[in-house]
């Protein structure tokens, strides 16, 4: 990829005419710190609230993790697990509800959610050792797979505290995957015929593709709209789509050439992924239904966006960009390996760092807009 500085540089010239040379502050960033008698730590998802959730494991032994949950009030918190040596979050709400995977005493995997209240439940299994969560709402709705006892076949689940684990049905093999959830209870995911979409009302509706075999959702909006990628009629190009219900599935297109995904997608139905421009750089773009694709003018992978149209994502380092101050490189830790993953409606992003002159990662927050 093209030197970062350079296109920084660019960006900020572009925004400051546009600003009457009025600069965008400087990111700040918090190191996270790690958990007793660790060294490495990640995080993974960031809530509205500024809930931040990750896991930390040693060197030593790095399939053995544990969960934590890290505010600005309380510090990093270790969640525990459901008995066994490991665990590991997938998202967290407003509320600072935790769901993810943890081993069981007897050694089985099994999806859990965690709050300050109850501490960690374990969620149980559809019938058979093994159970992940994926996601959930602010109304504490939560989605995962769960595997068939004596089989690979795997099911999708829907959990609420007062109905327990239900059963959505088969994702048709071992490869099935549950995505995410949003606030109206709709749910998305891939099986073996291909992508779907799940409500209460009209179970589960397959979502299509964009002429090929392939077609992977990666987000919806509370709006019930979903991003991913689809293989192209001939299998040989994929694209990012977006698919609604009334619209059906759109080709986003690409920049130049044969590819680009969908990463990431906002409640204004703003897109961002990556594709390749006419040199052949892979370049982060938006997209949106008036405007199309635009090229955004940075070599590199836009990640996340939030609802006021800050998009991050990872160049040659990581970086946030907004339409009227440019792209600003976030900072790192020093060492020779960053990213960042998400980031919340706050402007606050989360990811790792390296920490310069060691071998540790640690679990970073950039604050963009200041405290």
């Amino acid at each position: 990829m093209r030197d970062l500085a350079t296109r920084i540089v660019a960006s900020l010239a572009a925004a400051a005419a546009l600003t009457c040379g009025a600069a965008p502050p400087a990111p700040t960033m918090i190191d996270l710190g790690v958990l007793g008698g660790t060294d490495q730590c990640k995080a993974v998802a960031i809530s509205d609230s500024g809930h931040v959730v990750g896991f930390c494991f040693a060197s030593a032994t790095p399939f053995i993790s544990h969960a934590f949950l890290w505010t600005r009030q309380s510090g990093m918190l270790d969640l525990g697990t459901l008995g066994g040596e490991t665990s590991i979050p997938r998202a967290v709400n407003n509320h600072g509800q935790v769901v993810g995977i943890s081993r069981t005493a007897a050694g089985d995997l099994h999806a859990f959610s965690w709050t300050r209240q109850d501490g960690m439940i374990d969620l149980g299994t559809v019938g058979g050792t093994f159970s992940s969560a994926a996601d959930l709402n602010e109304s504490g709705q939560v989605v995962g797979i769960s595997r068939i006892i004596g089989s690979n076949e795997q099911h999708a689940f829907f959990w609420t505290q007062a109905g327990g684990m239900i059963d959505l049905g088969s994702l048709g093999g071992p490869g099935g995957r549950v995505i995410a959830i949003n606030s109206s209870g709709e749910v998305i995911g891939s099986r073996r015929t291909g992508a779907f979409f799940w409500t209460q009302q009209g179970g589960m509706v397959d979502l299509g593709s964009l002429g090929g075999i392939l077609a992977v959702p990666v987000a919806i909006n509370d709006r019930g709209q979903v991003v991913g990628f689809s293989n192209t009629l001939g299998d040989h190009t994929q694209h990012g789509f977006s698919w609604t219900q009334q619209g059906g599935m759109i080709d986003l297109g690409s920049i130049e050439g044969d590819f680009s995904d969908a990463r990431a997608v906002n409640n204004r139905g703003e897109v961002v992924g990556a594709t390749f421009d006419a040199a052949g750089e892979l370049v982060a773009y938006s997209w949106t239904q008036e405007g199309g694709m635009v090229d955004l003018g940075i070599f590199g992978i836009a990640r996340a966006i939030n609802d006021s149209g800050e998009i991050v994502g990872i160049g040659d380092g990581p970086f946030s960009w907004t339409p009227h101050g440019g792209l600003i490189a976030l900072g790192t830790l020093g060492g020779g390996f960053s990213d960042v993953v998400a980031i919340n409606n706050r402007g606050q992003a989360v990811g790792w760092s390296a920490v310069e002159g060691s071998s540790f990662v640690h679990p970073v927050l950039w604050e963009t807009r200041g405290r």
